[in-house]
């Protein structure tokens, strides 16, 4: 699945390849299969209500229903072009949707259309010399304040560019950032002045409406699908190993989340900082009702089996002051040690030294004693080993 959108806490749609096209009525525990009338791959989907929305996806394809979903209408389709990325937003009666694709002689273009008369007829609204820039991404707040991001183009270098419009398009203002071959990925407003954007390696935050931004973390974030922010609260989903990072303070740090569940997450609907879906690939989708933490102490397989392997996962929260909970995981009994070192790799506290039955455990560190910085965490249980890196911020 590519594309996730939902209006409220029960009614979603979901999309992928092959033109599917899934709803769900009861937040998502179900989910039935509606007839999109193409089979090409869908990447995006935005309801601005609960009949009112678009899917959109690979040859151009863009789809409109008026009936949730019951009957969907082609409104656009080209086989002469490649899409590799779709975004769409809908307010109402406005929409914009932003196609990413190249043609046949693989030129790259990046263009931007509005509707505001229910998709009867589109206009293009894209910033300007965009047609040799990368847009990334695009969000709007309402039915015409809203942002893009990508790169600009130098001759032979790229620079980080944000496009911003009050207008609905009709005009844009720019704000661009150092650095050579560099590239905004990922923005998002949570309301009409506070904004965040993500490149690579640092996440950038604004409170003045996308005028001015600042680096408040430096927090490796390649590879970053979707971005949802809610004032303090937000979270990035990542086609990679880890397939989510949140934060609790605003976008200053970062730690990592990896139900098991899910491995790659392509597209998230949040609804409010703790309920939110996301959907990957190999159809998958997952479900959080409490900002994707479930608790030790309300997870009765945690406590009730026997785990198949030796294993230390990684703490939360991470970065973390003072406390943090570290749980690892048994097949068998074992003389165990967890220790904790610090970056010179001297020992510093010794949290477990002693024989232990199989099971799960866990165990919290306080670390008010200690400076911020980086701090190793390692497991011994007989012949096995591993460790994970702690993070310190005061």
């Amino acid at each position: 699945m590519h594309g996730t959108h939902f209006v409220d806490s029960l009614k979603g749609w979901a999309v992928g390849d092959y033109g599917i096209i899934l709803h769900t009525t009861n937040g998502g525990v179900n989910w039935s299969s509606q007839n999109s009338g193409t089979n090409s791959p869908l990447r995006s989907v935005s309801f601005s209500d609960h009949h009112n929305g678009y899917a959109a996806g690979g040859l151009g394809t863009i789809l409109k229903t008026t009936n949730g979903g019951t009957t969907w209408t082609r409104i656009f389709h080209d086989t002469s072009r490649n899409v590799t990325h779709f975004e769409v937003r809908s307010f109402g009666s406005t929409t914009y949707i932003l196609r990413n694709y190249f043609d046949i002689d693989y030129y790259t273009d990046y263009r931007i259309w509005k509707t505001t008369d229910w998709g009867n007829a589109w206009d293009e609204v894209t910033p300007p010399n965009s047609f040799n820039d990368e847009i990334s991404d695009m969000h709007f707040v309402d039915s015409v304040r809203g942002w893009t991001c990508g790169s600009g183009a130098i001759p032979h270098l790229y620079h980080a560019e944000i496009h911003r419009t009050t207008d609905g398009g009709l005009s844009w203002n720019i704000v661009t950032f150092g650095g050579q071959f560099q590239s905004m990925r990922k923005i998002f407003f949570a309301n009409r002045t506070t904004g965040w954007a993500l490149k690579v390696d640092t996440v950038f935050r604004s409170t003045d409406r996308g005028l001015n931004w600042n680096a408040v973390s430096a927090t490796l974030m390649n590879y970053a699908t979707d971005l949802v922010m809610f004032g303090d609260t937000g979270y990035v989903s990542l086609d990679a190993w880890v397939p989510f990072k949140k934060t609790t303070n605003s976008g200053i740090s970062w730690f990592e989340q990896s139900p098991s569940s899910i491995q790659v997450v392509l597209s998230m609907s949040f609804i409010s900082p703790d309920l939110g879906w996301a959907v990957g690939r190999q159809g998958q989708i997952v479900h959080t009702t409490n900002g994707g933490i479930t608790p030790v102490s309300q997870d009765p397989f945690w406590n009730a089996t026997i785990p198949n392997s030796f294993g230390l996962n990684q703490n939360y929260p991470n970065p973390f002051n003072p406390v943090t909970t570290i749980k690892y995981e048994l097949p068998r009994e074992s003389k165990t040690t967890l220790k904790v070192f610090n970056a010179l790799g001297q020992e510093i506290a010794t949290l477990v030294d002693e024989q232990k039955q199989p099971g799960r455990y866990e165990v919290q560190w306080n670390a008010e004693n200690f400076p911020s910085g980086v701090y190793f965490c390692r497991l011994q249980a007989g012949s096995f080993a591993q460790a994970k890196t702690l993070v310190v911020i005061k």
